[in-house]
């Protein structure tokens, strides 16, 4: 079994919009009791990998520039990874925050000559079986 699992820990532009957008009076109200954490740490992933049962044969972090064509694109990558943010939203409005996190990271992070936006992510790369009972 292989698993990719993208992590917060390079997004800077990425993650310091989101961050600047949860503060907004607009979104606030929906991050209240909201604890913001970072990634775990590898022996954690780890701990949790062997305890739900799987044999490690590789676990690393991988750093890699993740380039998205556009801004529709980065926005998409963000609806199908950012579920423990957008869940807290009414469903009418997940979009209107998503816009307003990629708007800012564009202001942050400005996309190349093609209006490619690049992004730093750390990958946890993991192969593991299931251990036999």
């Amino acid at each position: 079994m292989a698993k990719r699992d993208a992590t917060a820990e390079s997004q800077l532009p990425l993650r310091s919009a989101r961050k600047e957008i949860i503060d907004r009076p607009t979104w606030k109200p929906y991050f209240q009791e909201f604890k913001q954490r970072g990634a775990r740490s590898a022996e954690e992933y780890k701990r949790l990998l062997r305890d739900a049962g799987f044999v490690l044969r590789r676990f690393e972090f991988v750093t890699e520039e993740v380039t998205h064509p556009s801004a529709d694109a980065l926005k998409g990558c963000a609806r199908s990874t950012w579920h423990r943010y957008t869940d807290r939203i009414p469903a009418k409005k997940r979009d209107a925050f998503l816009d307003e996190v990629v708007q800012r990271c564009i202001e942050l992070h400005s996309p190349d000559r093609e209006g490619r936006i690049r992004v730093r992510m750390s990958i946890l790369e993991v192969e593991a079986t299931v251990a036999s009972k």
